[in-house]
């Protein structure tokens, strides 16, 4: 990366970037629902949550950074000064991508940010935040942080509300995420939307933060 995109000062505060990333996915759960005739966003590509988040992030202004989407895992590593000799832990996925990646102004990756659509338990969610924790493990980059971002939905069921089901999945999810997070020598920050009710059905978006204890 040669020069900043902004050539204002300071950092993109990481609060932003996550107030920025759920009302993202609020706004593609809209859109598709007027596109579709009424179908959920769960429905979609998980691409659209992707690009809505970037487009979010990108708008932004007054701050200096870049950002990336689908960057290769092996090439963030090494701009981030993080390749060493010997193999990489499989748990990095080096040959993937990122889904989308958050450079410093300075030109050197900042943070990656996974993206998931319709999550209903946290196996989903375990290997890209696995990913994230495994980048972090790498002290001596310029990586500062990982965002975990998702969206899920549900309808009434088994007698319990959606809003009643979509508040206890996100505290399930939440607590797990948590103790996972922790085994690896990192630590969680859980931002989430307030349960969305729409007739028989709700749903919520949702940005971790996961950075290094």
């Amino acid at each position: 990366m040669s020069q900043s995109r902004s050539m204002k000062k300071g950092p993109l505060p990481m609060r932003l970037v996550l107030k920025k990333t759920k009302s993202a996915i609020a706004k593609a759960q809209q859109d598709y629902e007027d596109w579709s005739g009424g179908y959920w966003l769960w429905k979609a590509s998980e691409y659209m949550l992707t690009m809505y988040i970037s487009r979010e992030i990108a708008n932004i202004d007054g701050h200096s950074y870049y950002l990336t989407v689908e960057n290769n895992v092996r090439e963030a590593l090494q701009d981030a000064g993080g390749l060493t000799r010997g193999r990489l832990r499989d748990a990095l996925r080096p040959k993937g991508k990122m889904d989308i990646l958050l450079w410093w102004g300075s030109g050197y990756p900042r943070a990656v940010v996974e993206v998931k659509n319709q999550v209903g338990g946290f196996g989903q969610l375990k290997p890209d935040i696995d990913r994230i924790c495994n980048i972090l493990r790498k002290k001596k980059t310029t990586f500062q942080c990982g965002v975990m971002a998702f969206y899920s939905s549900c309808r009434d069921a088994e007698g319990k509300p959606s809003k009643r089901r979509i508040s206890s999945r996100l505290k399930n999810l939440e607590s797990t995420g948590r103790e996972f997070v922790r085994s690896k020598g990192m630590k969680l920050e859980t931002h989430a939307t307030k349960p969305k009710v729409d007739g028989d059905s709700a749903w919520v978006a949702a940005a971790w933060k996961i950075t290094r204890a």
